[in-house]
């Protein structure tokens, strides 16, 4: 929920925006058309019991999504207000949630509560050639923040240590026979709206996505110094996934991610790698299952937090089943387990290297 702290300017600044809009809409409509405006928005609540019944309440610390035990709350809620023609794109979300309490811990004021925030304009009248600036989703991974649009209710450790959003620009060509889709971005940092202190280095990330009738191919890279100018920690990354829909009932997705980081402690390159398979499989028009086999392997600490005589080399897997309740309204409940190669759940005090943990969610879009 938004404290009073930040809604009076949160508040402030959508009426704004608005009145901004509709101005230059107003003026501008015999020169670039019509706008079409619409404003949307989702919602998703859940309720996660780990197994391990942690006092503080928190789910391991590589988690940001449904990440509370034992609590009835909001994952995520946005509101999001989007005006375009044939020339100019414009969209404004905000958003609320245990989401975005852990996982925009570290941006400032009401930036973290800003989920969509940027401006794309055409540069050429005859082709889908787009330059956006702004605050956007992540040209990385298969996995949004948004659960509805996922496989899975909760999501896999992969996407939960890789960007969700990111802030900078990005140049956006679309094939005419819209099978093929390049990017080239231009990034602020590794899921960052401010840059960190002493780096002044603009991070680099290219996307290539094949999409036809029955199959999706993605190829994403990101390269950036994540540390300062007088002390670079240089890091590439390569995602790629593929998506398969075999006959009506049934889809796949195999991802692989890898990353390789210079650690200036040691001298040496240290490196991480996350392959995963998806399978959902439609029951009715009404339930859909699905489960998950995912290897997220970072011994070196380059991404999860440091962990004291322990190895992250973690196997986990996921089972849950969806009922749509209408259109548009969604409630699935899943189990997940994890196992470790070395002891660093805690359970009553004692280390041990597996957890469980059993979730229910409502997802609503409107």
């Amino acid at each position: 929920m938004f404290t009073k702290k930040y809604t009076q300017p949160i508040v402030r600044y959508f009426i704004l925006l608005i009145m901004l809009v509709s101005i230059e809409t107003k003026a501008q409509l015999d020169s670039i058309g019509d706008l079409k405006v619409t404003l949307n928005g989702y919602l998703e609540t859940y309720y996660l019991y780990d197994f391990a019944n942690p006092g503080d309440h928190l789910r391991p610390a590589f988690y940001v999504s449904h990440h509370r035990h034992n609590e009835f709350n909001l994952n995520m809620g946005i509101m999001r207000f989007s005006a375009e023609n044939k020339k100019v794109k414009t969209a404004f979300a905000l958003m609320a949630g245990t989401y975005v309490n852990t996982n925009l811990a570290l941006e400032t004021g009401v930036l973290k509560n800003i989920y969509e925030a940027n401006v794309s304009l055409k540069l050429h009248p005859k082709s889908e050639l787009w330059l956006q600036m702004g605050i956007f989703n992540s040209h990385i991974g298969f996995e949004s923040a948004i659960g509805a649009d996922c496989f899975t209710l909760t999501r896999s450790i992969a996407a939960d240590n890789s960007p969700y959003y990111e802030s900078g620009a990005r140049l956006n060509y679309k094939s005419k026979n819209k099978k093929w889709d390049w990017s080239f971005l231009v990034l602020n940092g590794w899921q960052r709206i401010q840059r960190l202190n002493n780096n002044t280095m603009p991070s680099l990330g290219t996307q290539i996505t094949y999409t036809a009738t029955t199959v999706t191919f993605n190829s994403s890279n990101y390269f950036g110094n994540e540390g300062t100018d007088a002390f670079s920690i240089w890091r590439y990354f390569h995602n790629f996934y593929l998506i398969k829909k075999i006959g009506a009932k049934n889809s796949l997705i195999v991802g692989l991610d890898a990353g390789l980081q210079n650690n200036s402690v040691k001298s040496s390159t240290i490196y991480w790698y996350t392959p995963q398979l998806v399978y959902r499989y439609s029951l009715s028009k009404k339930f859909d299952i699905a489960a998950r086999v995912e290897h997220y392997f970072d011994k070196d600490a380059a991404i999860t937090a440091p962990l004291k005589n322990a190895k992250f080399n973690m196997l986990g897997a996921s089972i849950n089943l969806d009922f749509k309740i209408i259109n548009n309204v969604l409630f699935r409940i899943e189990f997940k387990q994890l196992n470790n190669s070395d002891p660093i759940f805690t359970n009553q005090t004692k280390l041990t290297r597996y957890n469980s943990s059993l979730a229910s969610a409502f997802t609503v879009k409107f």
